[in-house]
């Protein structure tokens, strides 16, 4: 099998939507994330009334907070891991004389990289964003969800050579979801837990490929398969009000398409994370 790199985009693109939206409301390629036809040739180189002292703000409030995440990628050939720092934020909203809720996250963070097949490096720089919309009032029933649409977006700087002497290169990734989130809440109404769901309706993998030779050409593939699957506890120490949350997301192989010298893909992926935030 013949390696080459990973998929990515650009980080003032990536930095410059996620602002805005939260703040408003020489050697091979890396291969573990792409594959050439024939199939198996791998490329070179993925409003809730709360009782006072609440760990959890009631529902229609704005808030912001801090937090700290671990997080990991995998394929089946490579795997990414790393800590991150992060905001996140709250925040009503009107549209069409009705109520909404923005949820927003921005994290930065460093990462590692490793392949049996590409080598390792490490001190990688990762920034995701997330956004999620949903209706400002409460469903009739517990068991309804809110309806949710998702936004999310990954960027990944790989470039430099690994440990086995392969070029890498940056990735970037925009994803569209549908789902819906569920509020569970005990009999004081205390300690709302929030379950989220979501289906994948379009994700774009850009990589940009040029950075590792000039035979290959930047792409962007498709994703069309995913789901994503989130559940948050809020807790509280004193006056300290925080959450725990862990999220994970599955996303099958996307299409082919031409990379200049190779046709190439993204392969199933898998990824999971645990956040833990500081509400003010």
């Amino acid at each position: 099998m013949r390696a080459l790199p990973f998929t990515g985009g650009r980080f003032c693109y990536q930095l410059a939507l996620s602002l805005a939206l939260a703040l408003g409301c020489g050697g091979g390629v890396w291969a573990d994330e792409h594959a050439m036809k024939p199939p198996g040739e791998a490329l070179t180189g993925s409003m809730s009334e709360t009782e006072e002292g609440s760990s959890q703000a009631p529902f229609g409030v704005s808030r912001w907070g801090v937090s700290l995440s671990g997080y990991r990628y995998a394929e089946s050939l490579m795997q990414i891991t790393g800590p991150a720092f992060g905001l996140r934020a709250d925040r009503p909203f009107a549209a069409a004389d009705r109520s909404f809720m923005l949820e927003s996250e921005l994290s930065v963070g460093y990462a590692d990289y490793s392949s049996p097949v590409s080598g390792d490096i490490n001190g990688l720089l990762r920034i995701g964003s997330a956004f999620f919309v949903h209706p400002g009032s409460r469903p009739g029933a517990t068991w309804i969800p809110h309806p949710e649409f998702g936004l999310t977006t990954e960027w990944t700087d790989l470039r430099g050579r690994s440990t086995a002497g392969k070029v890498g290169y940056e990735r970037f990734n925009l994803s569209l979801w549908l789902g819906g989130s569920w509020e569970i809440s005990d009999a004081q109404q205390a300690n709302v837990m929030q379950l989220r769901a979501a289906l994948l309706l379009a994700g774009w993998q850009r990589s940009m490929l040029a950075q590792a030779g000039t035979q290959y050409r930047n792409v962007t593939n498709i994703q069309r398969r995913g789901l994503m699957i989130s559940l948050e506890q809020p807790w509280q120490w004193g006056e300290t009000r925080a959450s725990i949350r862990v999220q994970l997301r599955a996303v099958e192989r996307s299409n082919f398409a031409s990379a200049g010298a190779d046709t190439v893909y993204e392969p199933a992926n898998r990824s999971a994370e645990l956040n833990v935030t500081f509400w003010q």
